[in-house]
């Protein structure tokens, strides 16, 4: 039997990551259009979707693996810049909690921003975003949040690091906080039934 802490953690994260009680199931799709820009095609030209698909993606399995160098190989962006943006939740809960909301409004903090090396056919989510939490010093982390994270995730353990001296780079997920869509109001499009889509967040 579980504690009760435990079980406490179990429900806070159900609460977290779940929609409502009545969960919806969606139909695996294989998302091939997805893979339409992808290195090493298995000779299919750009565009050209396979009829087989389970096959084309075990087939293209293989090949990544045979030319990881070339399927993982990118062009490094040169639009990296600063900006001074004001902090928003971008909350992924059904229910908006309004204390957040208001605890933000009005601060400013900087954020990095880049071109992302994946293309995808949503603006919001071409453009890297990460929050710089800055200290002097010689010792810096990226940190990753959770699937679904809010923008607000994690910044009180990268101002617990700060207080150690490391800077933090709080790097926002794809479909993430400000990089999600408009007509989204989770991140459902990181990690979903579509597996070409969540295989291309990469």
């Amino acid at each position: 039997m579980p504690s009760r802490y435990a079980q406490w953690m179990y429900d806070w994260e159900t609460r977290l990551t779940s929609v409502d009680n009545n969960r919806v199931v969606r139909p695996l799709e294989w998302g091939l259009e997805w893979a339409q820009r992808w290195p090493c095609r298995n000779g299919y030209a750009p565009g050209q979707v396979p009829a087989d698909a389970e096959k084309f993606l075990r087939e293209y399995n293989e090949r990544i693996i045979a030319k990881s160098d070339e399927f993982y190989s990118y062009r490094v962006p040169d639009d990296f810049r600063l900006e001074r943006r004001e902090v928003k939740v971008h909350s992924t809960r059904e229910i908006l909690d309004e204390r957040l909301e208001h605890k933000v409004r009005g601060t400013y903090a900087e954020f990095l921003r880049f071109t992302s090396p994946v293309y995808s056919p949503y603006p919001e989510n071409n453009l890297v975003n990460a929050r710089w939490f800055p200290k002097a010093g010689r010792r810096a982390v990226v940190l990753l949040p959770h699937w679904n994270s809010d923008a607000l995730a994690y910044t009180s353990l990268c101002r617990a690091l700060n207080w150690l001296g490391i800077a933090v780079l709080r790097l926002t997920m794809p479909y993430h906080d400000i990089r999600m869509p408009a007509e989204l109001r989770r991140a459902d499009y990181a990690v979903s039934a579509n597996i070409g889509r969540t295989l291309d967040v990469g």
